[in-house]
């Protein structure tokens, strides 16, 4: 539901920890699941460094908004380059989510792997 609006960078922040505490949580089972898993837990890693690349942008400028005087040219050149980058990322991230996570199909392979029995 998130990905269907647009998410502000405390939303996408927010929803990298869920991501993370999930990786974490289906890592506990790892031994239960064959090499399948591998492949879903590389998608969350790649999600969670996306959206944490988007907040150490976020996080910057906030930074450099506090130690430079916002009409600076340096400032202005700073703020420019990481609002580019967050765009990039951030669109990076929305075309890897509809890949991995929101394509035909795609949630019906994570349930169905997910619900095997234990090996």
């Amino acid at each position: 539901k998130l990905m269907e609006g647009s998410p502000t960078p405390a939303e996408l922040h927010a929803f990298r920890l869920k991501t993370k505490r999930l990786r974490y949580t289906i890592e506990l089972f790892r031994i239960c699941y064959g090499p399948g898993l591998e492949q879903r837990l590389e998608a969350l890693r790649q999600v969670q460094t996306l959206l944490g690349d988007v907040n150490d942008c976020v996080a910057a400028r906030r930074i450099a908004a506090k130690a430079l005087s916002p009409r600076s040219p340096h400032f202005r050149k700073l703020d420019g380059f990481l609002e580019a980058r967050a765009t990039r990322l951030s669109a990076h991230f929305h075309r890897l989510w509809r890949q991995q996570f929101d394509a035909p199909g795609r949630e019906a392979w994570w349930i169905r792997y997910l619900s095997l029995p234990a090996r």
